[in-house]
């Protein structure tokens, strides 16, 4: 949800300028505090980058895991869907629109248990054109048969375990 007559360009701009701020501030602070008095002074560096360490990885785990977030919230509204079943009959393949921007678009591909319905193998990917094609006990999603876009079946073990995930 985009909040009404500002672009996300602008709201990245903004964000930048806030943590340039910050940090000129917070850098200033640090500077002030190491050099405090003329004794300590290799104590205090090693404490700053202590902290700068934690609050690095703090920052970092958190882009992860908003990322992870946005994927989930993207792959959840997949649509325009197109299945086809396997030559035997033992799975199913799944190939839905996820987001169309012009040339390209990204799409998630699934492979699920015919049996069971049970999610096997899930991908993302971008590509111009798609088929969904079954040929040799393996799956492809894309025309040319990129190796991104190939399922071979049965699904490796992690593969399996990747398409548990949300």
């Amino acid at each position: 949800m985009e909040l009404q007559g500002v672009g996300s360009g602008a709201l990245i701009a903004f964000g930048v300028v806030v943590l340039a701020v910050v940090g000129a501030a917070a850098c200033g602070r640090v500077m002030a505090y190491i050099f405090a008095a003329p004794t300590g002074r290799r104590g205090r560096s090693l404490s700053v980058l202590k902290t700068l360490e934690k609050c690095l990885f703090a920052a970092f785990t958190f882009a992860l895991v908003i990322n992870y977030a946005l994927d989930v919230r993207l792959r959840s509204r997949a649509h325009d869907c197109e299945r086809k079943q396997s030559d035997d009959g033992k799975y199913i393949a799944e190939l839905c629109l996820l987001r169309d921007e012009g040339h390209d678009a990204d799409y998630v591909g699934r492979v699920y248990d015919a049996k069971d319905g049970q999610l096997l193998v899930e991908r993302t990917f971008n590509a111009a054109e798609t088929e969904l094609s079954w040929l040799n006990g393996q799956v492809s999603f894309m025309r040319g048969g990129e190796n991104y876009d190939v399922v071979r079946l049965p699904a490796s073990w992690m593969e399996r375990l990747l398409a548990k995930a949300p």
